[in-house]
């Protein structure tokens, strides 16, 4: 038997070893309307907060045992994450977490900017043994956990005592001329360790990527994050791979006009329906489509590193058939999808 959306959007939104009564609580729990739009209100809501907070405490458990280790080696450590929690995108109740393991013994400053104590040693070579040291750590102190360490800018931990995936990721501070200027931690980057072949760095924004998402969504009244969590909703819960990385989900719709997702709460199919006509004129606009860049501006989204138009259509499919599901539900009440208003 086929299982449809909302049976998938419950079973992920739910984590019974926190507790299985929160399924009560769900926004769509209550509605009267047909499964495609429980479906599509549904996955527009943040998930619960004490589910998400099982994630930051599972992380600080094996960060504990991190500067155990590290200490004893002289290496001063701090953490930080990064994701979809750390902007409330994420869509699972037993969502993994990105963890920023930071070398504290270098901090890398962008020109022109020159430091007081010159640094002579080299970084890849003390994040590698940062990355050996930690994952050793964690072998010693959760010896059921599955260590995987193929990836080349994380070390995955999984099973055994965890109740979440978690993904350490190593980098140093990359002190920004803003962060120079303002010192406030948004405009701080980190260079990430690429483990990959000799090894390299590269540079990331997370904090003010998130600074962005969260500035934009207070403006249109929550709809920013309403609407990326439903489009990896979608494919998440179609099992596609083949779509946009949640990465540029997020970037895409960030750079929608405000107008376009400026819309009250009850006025969510109305949502949907602007979402579609962006992602539309985004696939039909080669010029628009090829100028747009991620909030934190350190590249284009549409490029070698980022999204394609193929992976843009994967997404307006599953958007266009949850659409016109949600039409024929409303056809039976004899409602139009830009005047439909959904209380909840």
């Amino acid at each position: 038997m086929t299982i449809s959306r909302l049976d998938r959007l419950r079973s992920r939104r739910i984590d019974p070893m926190v507790k299985t009564a929160k399924l009560m609580n769900e926004a769509y729990a209550g509605l009267r309307e047909d499964d495609a739009t429980k479906y599509a209100i549904g996955a527009m809501q943040p998930i619960d907060p004490e589910y998400t907070s099982v994630s930051f405490s599972e992380s600080e458990r094996i960060q504990k045992h991190i500067t155990v280790a590290t200490d004893s080696h002289g290496i001063q450590v701090q953490y930080r994450y990064q994701g979809s929690v750390t902007n409330d995108t994420h869509i699972k109740a037993h969502s993994d977490i990105d963890t920023l393991v930071i070398h504290e013994g270098f901090i890398t400053l962008q020109p022109p900017q020159k430091p007081n104590l010159p640094y002579d040693g080299n970084p890849v070579q003390e994040l590698r043994e940062l990355r050996r040291i930690s994952t050793s750590a964690v072998q010693s102190g959760f010896s059921e956990v599955h260590i995987d360490t193929s990836g080349a800018r994380s070390v995955t931990l999984t099973e055994g005592s965890l109740r979440r995936k978690i993904d350490l990721v190593f980098a140093n501070w990359y002190n920004t001329n803003d962060y120079a200027a303002h010192q406030q931690e948004l405009w701080r980057g980190v260079n990430v360790l690429n483990n990959e072949g000799t090894g390299s760095r590269v540079m990331n924004l997370p904090f003010l990527h998130n600074a962005y998402i969260n500035n934009k969504d207070s403006k249109v009244n929550g709809s920013l994050r309403k609407a990326i969590r439903l489009l990896k909703s979608l494919l998440y819960d179609a099992d596609d791979t083949n779509g946009l990385s949640s990465y540029d989900i997020a970037s895409l719709i960030w750079n929608a006009p405000d107008r376009l997702l400026a819309y009250d709460h009850g006025q969510e199919l109305q949502l949907i329906q602007s979402i579609q006509g962006y992602l539309l004129n985004v696939d039909q606009n080669e010029n628009y489509r090829n100028s747009i860049k991620v909030p934190n501006n350190t590249r284009l989204i549409f490029c070698s590193e980022g999204a394609t138009v193929a992976e843009l259509r994967v997404v307006i499919r599953h958007l266009a058939s949850l659409i016109h599901e949600i039409e024929m539900g409303l056809q039976r009440s004899f409602k139009k999808l830009a005047e439909a208003r959904v209380e909840y």
